[in-house]
C-alpha cells in the first residue's frame, strides 16, 4: 500500500480482527477446556480438546492479532489472580503464553 492509498476496509485490523476470527462460529468451550478428573482418559480428552482448538487457530487469518491481544492481557493482569486469561488464544495455551512472555523479558 502506498502512502496515498487508503487501507482496505475488508482487511482485519487491531480493532476489528475478532470479526474475521475462525473461532467465531465455534463452540467457545473448545477453547476453554479444563482438565477434569485424573487418569489417562481425562488427560487424553483434555489434550485432544487443546489440539482441536489449536487446529482452528492454525487456519485462522487473524491468529497474530489474537495472540497479541492475549499477551497484552496477560502482561497487564500478570499480578492479579482474579484476572486469568485462560484458554487457547492465538494458538497458544495460558502456560505457553506465560513461557513466551518470560522469554521476551530475558
Amino acid at each position: 500500500m502506498s502512502k496515498n492509498q487508503a487501507p482496505d476496509p475488508s482487511e482485519p485490523t487491531k480493532n476489528n480482527w475478532r470479526e474475521s476470527a475462525a473461532c467465531l462460529d465455534k463452540d467457545q468451550e473448545l477453547f476453554f477446556t479444563e482438565l477434569i478428573g485424573k487418569g489417562r482418559q481425562a488427560k487424553y480428552a483434555y489434550h485432544k480438546s487443546i489440539n482441536d482448538a489449536k487446529a482452528v487457530c492454525r487456519i485462522c487469518p487473524v491468529t497474530s492479532f489474537c495472540l497479541e491481544a492475549a499477551l497484552d492481557f496477560d502482561r497487564y493482569f500478570k499480578d492479579d489472580p482474579d484476572q486469568q486469561n485462560i484458554g487457547v488464544w492465538g494458538g497458544l495455551t495460558k502456560d505457553e503464553r506465560d513461557t513466551l512472555l518470560k522469554r521476551k523479558r530475558l
